[in-house]
């Protein structure tokens, strides 16, 4: 995911920080304060975290969280570790999709007051983003490992055991696929998960060896590292994908099902 930023000199310590963030050409306000968020006095932060179409959630303190809800919270860990970004200000988490329905989801689960913004691109193409203003949640998945610009350097993640699965299905919803071919009359099955990072690539393999006993090569191409799983394989992994959890990408699970009713 390529990123930009215009960034303004601080009132109060005189350091830079960004006030536009461009994703992918699609060009969105960060903030229009005058200082950086480290200047702005503690009690006055709500009000520019909760402006405009960013919003606030109540608390993202897991520990008020029920058990389904905590393993959809690890799937939110996974889409914005694949198809979102921390913003460089250190106050908002941004997730893009082309399913306007599916961050709806996303919002209405964890009570998410920011709107659901769309966007068209200079070729006319539109996507639509979700910007959670939250000091407490950027935290949180600092904490597990995110950082700002991390297409190329992301790495391996903080994750508890009992929560993996739900995160792979995130980052399968972000940037995973499943392809069906015709080969002489008989479906050719592949799911895969890509990224720009050798290291989170890697992670993922060990990760998915560990929680579903199945394992495939990495291969590049182009900008991108690939792991991919045939039928049989992929079956394995789908029949405990979906087990955690209600939140995913309604067509890519529809196309999971899909592969698990040829097979039987």
């Amino acid at each position: 995911m390529s990123q930009s930023k215009v960034t303004k000199k601080c009132v109060r310590c005189g350091n830079e920080f960004p006030i536009w963030i461009e994703i992918e050409g699609i060009r969105r306000s960060l903030t229009n304060r005058e200082s950086c968020l480290g200047c702005v006095p503690f009690g006055e932060r709500r009000s520019y975290r909760s402006s405009g179409s960013r919003g606030l959630l109540n608390s993202w303190d897991l520990d008020s969280f029920d058990e389904c809800k905590k393993y959809d919270f690890y799937y939110l860990v996974g889409v914005v570790a694949t198809d979102g970004c921390l913003s460089s200000s250190g106050g908002s988490v941004i997730i893009v999709q082309k399913d306007r329905f599916y961050l709806e989801s996303i919002k209405n689960r964890f009570g998410i007051k920011a709107n659901v913004a769309e966007h068209k691109n200079g070729k006319g193409l539109i996507s639509y983003h979700l910007q959670i203003g939250s000091v407490e949640l950027y935290r949180k998945l600092e904490g597990i490992g995110l950082t700002p610009k991390k297409s190329k350097t992301i790495g391996e993640l903080c994750i508890p055991k009992e929560y993996r699965v739900s995160f792979l299905r995130g980052v399968f919803d972000g940037d995973g696929c499943i392809t069906g071919f015709d080969n002489n009359g008989n479906i050719q099955w592949v799911w895969k998960l890509m990224s720009a990072s050798k290291l989170f690539i890697d992670y993922l393999r060990n990760l998915i060896f560990d929680e579903f006993n199945v394992d495939s090569e990495i291969y590049k191409n182009r900008m991108v590292y690939v792991i991919q799983y045939g039928a049989g394989k992929a079956e394995v992994i789908i029949r405990k994908l979906y087990a955690q959890g209600i939140l995913s990408l309604e067509r890519k699970k529809l196309r999971c099902e899909e592969l698990v009713k040829y097979r039987n």
